[in-house]
Formats: structure tokens, C-alpha cells, sequence
């Protein structure tokens, strides 16, 4: 409101600036007539040439703002246009109305590995690049980077050669509530941590191309969550106890239901996940998992994929399998 205040005032000032030295009132007025001296000095052409000069300074000055506040537009119109289009029901919404997003695969479940406490023990950076690239050669969606115990410098180099690794690949690649470190790096998604910046402010910098994702962990978070636009999905927890976080508390499976229905962007579930509890949430309502121990602990390449075709199996058990492969369209 107060910038087209502004606007409004510099336009209806410079108006008024650049085309009264010429109009008869600045000719024919009372101060004119009154201080005869001051007349000769207001109607000298200079002066008058001087004041329309502020004028036009006034008004390039409203076209300035005027374009800014245009740009901010047509940027949150880009912005939600690639974010998402809309489709009439996707795999893991069973009812109502979902928002698929081009930065997402079209395949459902989608799957997530987070990096854990084996990618950031001793290893470092290396670690945690071994980690990502046997988690994508599994099969996974998405891979999370979230190394807490890694340096900057350490955190740069891991996701740097992660992201040189699966270039070309269909797995996506995330930085734990670094943008500026995926940025830095290019072609990296981001996950943003549930008391972070708002998703509309990270996608003005984050191209619509790549994933931008949230952590919530009620109703109340996953509705604001979505407010303003430029998230992709959001993930859901802690569902069930896990060793990564113990003694949190957990919400179960059943409060996806709800969040599902009332949010249009496919919802992760996160916590204790295994392959057997997969299938309650997604009988719930989440469009696919995500997890650290399930996909960490594995050390096997044959087990991994194992894991994640096991998962898929849950799915297909719990929707069919015409949802596993894509999203059906109106």
C-alpha cells in the first residue's frame, strides 16, 4: 500500500511540476500581481524550464517504481507457473485436488534418502558423496544432503561432486537449508527446515527447475507452509520413533490424511520409516517417504535396490498399479 502511495504521488506531482510554468494561472495570479519583482523572477523561462524540470524527475521517478513493482509481479507469476500445474488427481491424493510440480518426477511414490550419521563420521565430504551416488544408483528420487558435522568448506566440496556425479541422471539432488551453497554449486534443489526462510523468498532465487521442499510437522505448519507459492513438496514428520531423533515426539501416519486433503503439494513422510510402516502412510495419503537410516545402514548395492523396489511394492499394494508409473490426467 505505501509504495502505490508513492507512485501515485510522484506521478500526480511531476504532473503538476511539469505543466503549470506554462499554464495562464502562473501568469496571471495574485503573488503576481502583488510582488511585481517576484513575477519577473517566476516567469523568467529558466525558472519555469527549472520547475518543469522536477516534473519530469518526479514522473521518471513514478515510471522507475511503477516498473519495480511490475518486475515483483510478473517474477511471482513465473514463479507459480513453474512451480506447479495442476492436475486432477496424483498418485498418493486419493481425493481432492493435488499440485504436481515440474521440478518433481511424475512417478509415484517419490522416494527421498537424506544422508546420515555414516555419510558425516570420519569420511567427510568423500562419505558422504559415496552415499549419495549408491542412494541414486538404487533408484531414489531424491537425494537430501544434511551433514551438520561437515565444515562449509567440507559441506561445498560434498555437494559439488555429488551434483557432477548425477548430472544426467533422473535422481535430483538437495541441500539441507544451504541456497546459498546450491547457488554456489548450480542445478541443487534445496529442503528447507521447518523454521527457515518462507518457500516465496527461496524461489525468487532457486530456479523453477530445480526441487524446493519444506519440513512441517503439523496441520497448522503444512498450511503456511504453502502460503506465497515456490515450494515443490513438503515432508512430513517424525511418523514413528526413530534412532536419528530420540524421544521426539511422533505424529503417527493418520494426520497426513487430513494434510493431504488440505494442501495441494505431495507430502513426504519422514521418521522411523521402513519398508512395512510404508504402506500406512501411504494408505494415508503421502505421495512417498523419505528417510536417513533406512537408505544409510544399507551397505549392500543389491540390498538398496532391494529396499527401494520394496517400497514401490508398497505403494503399488496400497493404490494400484496404474498410480506407481506416473500421475493420471484429466
Amino acid at each position: 500500500m505505501g509504495r502505490t502511495l508513492l507512485i501515485v504521488y510522484l506521478f500526480e506531482t511531476g504532473l503538476v511540476l511539469l505543466v503549470a510554468p506554462w499554464a495562464v494561472f502562473w501568469e496571471r495570479n495574485l503573488m503576481v500581481e502583488l510582488f511585481p519583482r517576484v513575477g519577473e523572477i517566476v516567469l523568467w523561462p529558466p525558472v519555469r524550464g527549472g520547475v518543469s524540470g522536477f516534473g519530469v524527475v518526479n514522473v521518471a521517478a513514478g515510471m522507475v517504481e511503477l516498473g519495480g513493482v511490475f518486475r515483483s509481479w510478473m517474477s511471482r507469476r513465473r514463479a507459480a507457473a513453474g512451480d506447479s500445474c495442476r492436475c486432477a488427481s496424483y498418485a498418493g491424493v486419493t481425493r481432492g485436488r493435488g499440485t504436481v510440480s515440474r521440478a518433481l518426477p511424475d512417478r509415484r511414490p517419490l522416494v527421498m534418502a537424506v544422508t546420515g550419521r555414516r555419510a558425516t563420521g570420519a569420511g567427510g565430504a568423500e562419505a558422504v558423496v559415496a552415499q549419495v551416488e549408491a542412494a541414486a544408483d538404487a533408484g531414489v528420487d531424491l537425494v537430501q544432503i544434511r551433514a551438520p558435522s561437515l565444515t562449509d568448506r567440507q559441506l561445498y566440496a560434498a555437494v559439488r561432486q555429488a551434483a557432477s556425479r548425477l548430472a544426467g541422471g533422473s535422481t535430483q539432488l538437495l541441500v539441507n537449508d544451504r541456497l546459498d551453497l546450491a547457488l554456489a554449486v548450480g542445478g541443487v534443489g534445496v529442503h528447507l527446515r521447518s523454521h527457515s526462510v518462507k518457500g516465496a523468498d527461496a524461489r525468487r532465487w532457486l530456479p523453477a527447475a530445480l526441487p524446493l521442499g519444506r519440513s512441517v510437522h503439523s496441520l497448522a505448519e503444512a498450511r503456511a507452509a504453502v502460503e506465497g507459492g515456490g515450494l515443490n513438496y513438503l515432508v512430513w514428520g517424525t511418523v514413528f520413533p526413530t534412532v536419528s531423533k530420540p524421544g521426539a515426539p511422533t505424529s503417527g501416519p493418520s494426520p497426513i490424511r487430513e494434510a493431504s486433503r488440505t494442501v495441494s503439494l505431495p507430502i513426504l513422510a519422514i521418521g522411523g520409516i521402513t519398508v512395512d510402516n510404508s504402506r500406512e502412510v501411504f494408505c494415508e495419503g503421502a505421495a512417498g517417504v523419505a528417510a536417513i537410516g533406512l537408505f544409510g545402514e544399507v551397505r549392500e548395492p543389491a540390498r538398496l535396490r532391494s529396499v527401494v523396489g520394496e517400497i514401490r511394492q508398497r505403494y503399488i499394494q496400497s493404490h494400484g498399479p496404474d498410480q506407481a508409473t506416473g500421475l493420471r490426467r484429466s
